[in-house]
């Protein structure tokens, strides 16, 4: 799991003189909810994709939204979609 650090805590965090340092930089640090760098920090849902070991193309990056989407064009929902409508003709024409 990435750490997300300002730099004066990098330091510390890579050099520790002992673990009580490393405690404290997760207790009063990386727990805090005010800390600037989370306003910097954003996130959005992404496809199953990412979850795949073997994939390794540009659908890593696709947004879940995207994602449904696709499945709507190419899944089983474009056998489910509304029937285009037809105008009934008359036998006598």
């Amino acid at each position: 799991m990435p750490v997300i650090l300002s730099h004066e805590e990098v330091n510390l965090w890579m050099n520790p003189k002992n673990t009580k340092d490393i405690q404290n930089i997760i207790s009063k640090s990386l727990l805090k909810k005010d800390k600037e760098i989370w306003k910097n920090v954003g996130f959005a849902k992404v496809a199953p994709y990412v979850s795949q070991r073997s994939e390794k193309s540009v659908k890593c990056l696709m947004t879940f939204e995207d994602y449904k989407k696709e499945l709507d064009k190419t899944g089983l929902m474009k056998y489910w979609k509304k029937a285009p409508v037809v105008e009934a003709v008359g036998v006598n024409g």
